[in-house]
């Protein structure tokens, strides 16, 4: 039953695609929508604006009073993304579990935007995201949910002085803050990240401060069976606005978080930790930087919490050049355990983060030290192609390697004495990314990761060849 679905929404996911490419062929460029969709654009300008026609707009800007300032917006997206990953993990999953022509993730959303006045508004989204052909079984939280509520909430707003606004928002909804290393929706997986979350914003013309305290979302395969889990809460606020000083922006936040039964350095036990970071970016034609710092405190399994991350990237864009080439390098320090049994963790907990280097090697930024120079090139104004080296090592030898769900996935040195062994290998990848329109994305992705010798002391260590197809529909 379950495969038969699959093929079920396969065959409806690619009608539909084919539909949308029909329907949308003409350009627009205009960004529309984001990867939050409640933050997609106010589509009140519809009221008055006659110049845009594009084919969506009767269902993006649906009047439902006499002066038009109610009104209802409907979207939604489809997202196909075929994976082929022969040696995943290095060739250490089971036999079940070995891939020999790859497999779809296929996610369905649909969502309404319901506003009265500037006052008061309903968010809802649905989602469906299933697989076809995934060797071994669904993993859970990442791959399945066949439906369920992703959002649902309430959001009231007041005006708190010129240009100043204070909004309130209760109910199931994503996050999505700074550079997504620590709080985010998970957008690389197929099932994205929900909380069930009371968050406050004053929201300024210079800067911003949210509040919030929420628990995640348990996912679960089934149809509208997820429920907040009770054994993790989050909750902190997250402050961004205008540096001067540095021709850019700042972040500063603080994130506290409570998990029971939680499991790091192979030991398993309550975890109570709290983040305090700060961030510093720009976004300007030239030269561009983002460097942000987070260190956490707090208990694990009775033990005292010292652990940081230190991330950043610095990057120059030749705009008067043929292709407008950019040149850039980022980086990744986060601490690991440093030695068993001393009665500190040193081991950092990014908690929700995105992937931090793609999903040939889906691993969280806990004990990983990497380097990765890159190169983008901007084929025509809807393309462009991206060229990266990564080299990955542990940070400390006395640690192994987690997944970005922050699970143990190799060894601790203690465990296989490896502790003069810290490389986890060294990962080539090319990306081409196309937008032919405010509709359409299409990423195509072609990866090597060859084994260190860490990951050699620790499994098999096979090469990873990792090709990735996404092609993406929004409205």
């Amino acid at each position: 039953m379950q495969q038969r679905f699959s093929v079920f929404c396969s065959f409806i996911a690619a009608t539909a695609l084919l539909f949308a490419l029909v329907v949308t062929i003409l350009p627009a460029q205009t960004p529309y929508y984001a990867g939050l969709r409640y933050n997609d654009r106010d589509f009140g300008f519809l009221r008055t604006d006659t110049t845009d026609h594009d084919l969506f707009n009767p269902l993006k800007y649906i009047p439902l009073s006499a002066s038009g300032l109610s009104y209802l917006t409907i979207g939604g997206e489809i997202k196909e993304n075929y994976q082929y990953i022969p040696n995943e993990n290095w060739g250490d999953n089971p036999p079940a579990r070995q891939d020999a022509d790859g497999f779809f993730w296929h996610r369905f959303m649909l969502h309404t935007d319901l506003r009265l006045g500037k006052s008061f508004r309903f968010f809802g989204q649905l989602k469906s995201c299933v697989t076809s052909s995934r060797g071994g079984g669904d993993r859970v939280t990442i791959d399945r949910n066949d439906l369920d509520l992703n959002q649902a909430f309430i959001e009231l707003a007041a005006p708190v002085g010129a240009g100043s606004t204070f909004i309130a928002r209760i109910g199931r909804q994503e996050f999505n803050y700074g550079a997504a290393r620590l709080l985010s929706m998970r957008e690389g997986a197929n099932v994205r990240q929900s909380f069930d979350a009371f968050t406050m914003m004053l929201v300024t013309p210079t800067f911003r401060v949210d509040g919030f305290i929420g628990n995640t979302l348990d996912s679960k395969p089934g149809v509208f069976d997820d429920a907040a889990t009770k054994d993790e809460t989050t909750w902190g606020f997250y402050a961004t606005g205008a540096f001067k000083l540095l021709d850019g922006f700042f972040d500063a936040y603080y994130i506290g978080f409570d998990r029971k039964k939680a499991r790091l350095a192979g030991v398993t036990g309550d975890e109570n930790r709290h983040s305090l970071g700060g961030r510093f970016w720009s976004r300007k034609q030239g030269f561009n930087y983002d460097l942000e710092a987070t260190y956490q405190l707090g208990t694990y399994n009775g033990e005292r919490i010292s652990a940081y991350s230190v991330a950043g990237v610095a990057s120059y864009q030749f705009t008067d050049v043929f292709f407008k080439p950019a040149i850039g390098v980022s980086f990744t320090v986060s601490s690991g355990d440093a030695a068993p049994n001393d009665g500190v963790s040193n081991t950092f907990n990014p908690m929700y983060p995105k992937p931090l280097f793609g999903f040939a090697v889906p691993t969280a930024a806990s004990n990983i030290s990497l380097v990765n120079p890159y190169t983008t090139l901007q084929l025509a104004s809807n393309l462009q192609a991206l060229l990266g080296v990564w080299f990955v090592r542990r940070t400390s030898g006395n640690d192994g390697l987690y997944a970005p769900s922050v699970v143990q996935i190799r060894p601790s040195g203690a465990v296989v004495n490896p502790s003069d062994k810290r490389s986890i290998g060294e990962q080539y990848s090319a990306f081409l990314t196309y937008l032919p329109n405010r509709h359409w994305t299409v990423i195509l992705e072609g990866t090597y990761f060859t084994a260190g010798d860490f990951v050699q002391a620790t499994g098999n260590g096979k090469t990873i060849t990792y090709i990735s197809l996404i092609i993406g529909f929004k409205f």
